[in-house]
């Protein structure tokens, strides 16, 4: 089931990914909007699913974690926004410096859980 659902995962990343893969090319604020919506509501309803598949405290952990990593994700729209009128980034350059903060987040922050967890098994 966890092979299944990281697959899905990775898949629904590459989605993203070459959705807006075109290189140099500024993607329009309703196309943007649209996506966005659609990935909070992709999201929603997984926690929907888990409330009929678990229960509805599974349900509830996943939506309050779910708003609380959208609400630091906008937070973080507003960082990426202050940097590039600061340094008066290229609306095609942003594009990528986004993406690689978002492979080398993801990266990163799977590297620190790998570690993490083989301390935790190391010291138990």
């Amino acid at each position: 089931m966890w092979a299944a659902f990281g697959a899905f995962v990775v898949a629904l990343l590459l989605v993203d990914l070459v959705a807006f893969g075109r290189r140099g090319q500024e993607v329009p604020l309703r196309r943007t909007a649209a996506w966005s919506v659609g990935w909070t509501l992709l999201g929603v309803a997984f926690g929907g699913f888990l409330w009929l598949w678990q229960n509805e405290r599974v349900a509830g952990e996943y939506l309050a974690g779910f708003l609380i990593e959208k609400s630091l994700s906008v937070d973080n729209l507003f960082v990426f926004a202050l940097i590039f009128a600061y340094f008066g980034a290229p609306a095609a350059c942003q594009r990528r410096a986004i993406f690689w903060g978002i492979v080398g987040a993801i990266v990163l922050r799977a590297l620190f859980i790998l570690a993490g967890a083989a301390l935790l098994y190391a010291f138990h």
